[in-house]
């Protein structure tokens, strides 16, 4: 008899693991779909002041991804990490504003394509996440 009940309760335990497993995998995912969003949402936000301030046409384009990106964050985040992710957003856009600043301004060339390419590679990785990226 005591041998079942022993069996009984290892069965819940694994049980109980794998769902509390699967609900942590879960938040994980979501945590990093939302960090996922806000830091495009940055980038699109810098991506969209800088061509502003340089006169480049992409710009719409650029706002029109920005609107997208907190579109998504805003169906995804939890209203009790708001201030966080827009701290995070906020981070992002400045460093990628950063890159797009040595990008154009750098005296060294080779400093400059750098910039350049990683900016356009941080880009590119946002745009996979949209079915038309």
């Amino acid at each position: 008899m005591q041998d079942a009940q022993n069996v009984s309760r290892i069965k819940t335990l694994i049980a109980t693991g794998i769902v509390l497993s699967s609900i942590t995998g879960s938040l994980q995912a979501n945590t990093d779909l939302v960090n996922a969003f806000a830091g495009c949402a940055g980038r699109f936000s810098a991506e969209t002041e800088h061509a502003w301030l340089m006169g480049d046409d992409r710009a719409d384009h650029f706002q029109s991804q920005r609107a997208t990106f907190v579109s998504l964050l805003e169906a995804t985040v939890d209203d009790h990490d708001r201030r966080q992710v827009l701290s995070y957003r906020i981070e992002v856009k400045l460093a990628h504003s950063a890159l797009l600043t040595t990008a154009s301004f750098a005296e060294d060339d080779e400093r400059a394509a750098t910039a350049h390419d990683l900016a356009n590679a941080y880009l590119l990785s946002c745009g996979q996440l949209l079915l038309d990226g």
